[in-house]
Formats: structure tokens, sequence, C-alpha cells
């Protein structure tokens, strides 16, 4: 199995203390240096992705630039612009809350929703209707 990070998944996950996920659901994860850069704070330099950045931001672009190279079976993305962008190319795309809910079923995790309340506490935005859609998928609503 071929999977894609942009950078949403890796830094929300990072944040709550579970990017060991990524490795234990999809085993490598290939990650755009573009998205390395963002991740890590460092500068982009030679974007090439003008067509994709006209609606999505550079680690998007990259992430589903790479997905399309590597003929990924998942792409990892939150932004919906991304999201839509990469769907439209044919991409199976996952977000965080997705992702947990796979670690949830896999036996990773214990419960998705004091994880998805970290995330918000940090800067995670979700609409209410899809975290109570993915604590039904959870089994914890």
């Amino acid at each position: 199995m071929i999977v894609v990070a942009d950078a949403g998944p890796v830094i929300y996950l990072d944040g709550i203390g579970k990017l060991d996920l990524l490795h234990a659901l999809y085993g490598p994860v290939l990650v755009p240096r573009q998205v390395f850069d963002e991740v890590v704070d460092v500068p982009i330099e030679d974007l090439v992705y003008a067509a994709l950045q006209s609606v999505i931001d550079s680690g998007e672009a990259a992430a589903i630039a790479l997905a399309t190279r590597a003929q990924a079976n998942v792409i990892l993305m939150d932004d919906r612009a991304g999201r839509l962008a990469a769907q439209q190319l044919g991409l199976l795309v996952r977000g965080t809350l997705a992702i947990l809910v796979e670690a949830k079923k896999r036996g990773h995790v214990d419960a998705v929703k004091p994880l998805i309340a970290e995330m918000q506490a940090a800067g995670f935005r979700a609409a209410p209707t899809i975290v109570d859609a993915i604590l039904k998928l959870a089994s914890e609503a």
C-alpha cells in the first residue's frame, strides 16, 4: 500500500502524541519535501505546482502531485479544498479524524473522543456534524 501525507494529519497527530499511528496503520508514509518543509517550518523554494496552487497551498499541491506520481492508494489530507482536488483526480482521501477511527478499530487507541478534544484545543477545526459522524463511526456517540 502506498500512502502520501499532507501536513495537516502529521501536525495534528504529532500534537497529540499519536504520530506513530500513521506507521502502525499504513507502514511507510510518503511525505513530499514541501510538506516536510511546512511541518518543520523551513522555507519552501522552487515550487512548480502552479495549476494546483491556484486553489490549494503548496504542501497540498505537492502531496497530490506525489500521490499521483506514486500511484498512491491513499492520501492523508484535512483541508477541504485539497481533499476536493485530490478526489477530482481519483485519489482516495483520508483525514485525521478517519485515521483516529481506523486506529480505534484496529486497537491502537482506546477512544477517539478525547483525542479529538485534544486536537481541537490545539486549533484543529471540524464542523460539529462531522465530529458527530466520526464519533458514531467510532461507536462513541
